[in-house]
């Protein structure tokens, strides 16, 4: 069944259908889901969208460093400390990414 076009006002539709035996009973024939309010005060909201985002990061950080590094161990001998420098810059690099900030120096 189609939902109806109503207002945005309507947040929810039930009919009263009436059985055989005579009982009235309720049937929401259409409900707008609602967003519930974040708890949380809104200075602190943006401190908390900071701190996750920068623990993204560090995430990112790490996963890309161990694995770059891990292949780097595997295809050469000595392989982790010849191109530490390089694995280190790509990782920064991706952790940069996910922390969105646009205008670091490096």
């Amino acid at each position: 069944m189609q939902a109806p076009r109503l207002a945005t006002i309507v947040k929810r539709v039930t009919i009263l259908q009436t059985s055989a035996t005579g009982e009235v009973t309720p049937v929401t024939f259409f409900s707008k889901d609602v967003k519930k309010k974040k708890k949380a005060t809104p200075g602190f909201r943006t401190l908390e969208d900071a701190v996750e985002r920068m623990v993204d990061a560090q995430k990112a950080f790490a996963d890309t460093l161990s694995n770059r590094s891990k292949d780097s161990r595997r295809k050469k001998e000595d392989g982790i400390l010849r191109d530490m420098g390089s694995n280190v810059f790509r990782a920064f690099r991706s952790g940069r990414r996910k922390l969105r900030v646009p205008n670091l120096p490096f």
